[in-house]
């Protein structure tokens, strides 16, 4: 998923994410602040990442929090049209 909706949704809706250092994942998540990256190459990194969200519900709900703010932040309608034009501009 090239956009990061697998990312953006649950950090909009205050949920810390766990995903891969691949695409827009490597933007998006902010390791131990929105979120905890795996590698693909070492399966044990998931059970890690589960394990560090589940040990605390405290820490699941602050990293939730920055996560929403973040993304609402950058994710209004504003600025994601600016940033596309940004985008169309530079392949003029």
């Amino acid at each position: 998923e090239t956009f990061g909706h697998n990312f953006l949704e649950p950090m909009l809706a205050g949920k810390p994410v766990i995903g891969t250092r691949v695409g827009v994942g490597c933007d998006i998540i902010k390791e131990g602040e929105t979120g905890f990256f795996i590698d693909l190459k070492h399966p044990e990194s998931v059970e890690v990442a589960f394990e560090r969200l589940l040990a605390s519900r405290e820490r699941c709900v602050e990293m939730g929090a920055r996560a929403r703010s973040i993304t609402a932040a950058v994710s209004t309608h504003a600025n994601v049209a600016r940033l596309l034009m940004a985008v169309y501009d530079e392949v003029k």
